[in-house]
């Protein structure tokens, strides 16, 4: 009898270890699948960005001006906070604005809108103007921190 019950409390004490181990195997394998699913989004995610980025400087190259209801279907948040701080900013100015946030230069804006590097510079001051921005601040961070 002693020893039945001595092996009933160790059979009992290794079937507990068992099924601590499995929950512990099921939880890991649970938190590493939703980890993965979690990646898996996330380079999706970045894929659809990174082609839409693609489409957006491709149709800036293009110049037929699909670019700004590109621009605006990718980020929509820029387009009406700038119109909600400047209400009375104007297409060209928006899409300069656009721009300039994308990380081109005055020269690149201008030959992408077939413009004059001096007439770029009278829009990003009259932009500045209208946003009440110093001509220290740079557009570029300035536009990106929106």
């Amino acid at each position: 009898m002693g020893d039945s019950s001595v092996y009933i409390g160790y059979l009992r004490a290794t079937s507990a270890f068992a099924i601590g181990l499995l929950f512990y195997y099921i939880a890991d394998f649970w938190f590493k699948n939703k980890s993965l699913a979690k990646e898996s989004t996330y380079i999706v995610q970045e894929k659809t960005n990174s082609t839409k980025l693609t489409d957006i400087f491709e149709a800036i190259n293009r110049g037929d001006g699909s670019f700004m209801p590109l621009f605006m279907t990718t980020d929509s948040f820029f387009v009406n906070k700038i119109r909600e701080l400047c209400p009375k900013i104007n297409d060209t100015e928006l899409e300069v604005c656009a721009l300039i946030k994308l990380g081109l230069t005055t020269k690149e804006i201008a030959i992408a809108t077939n413009s004059t590097y001096k007439a770029i510079e009278s829009i990003k001051y009259r932009v500045r103007k209208k946003l009440n921005l110093d001509s220290g601040i740079n557009l570029m961070l300035f536009f990106n921190e929106i």
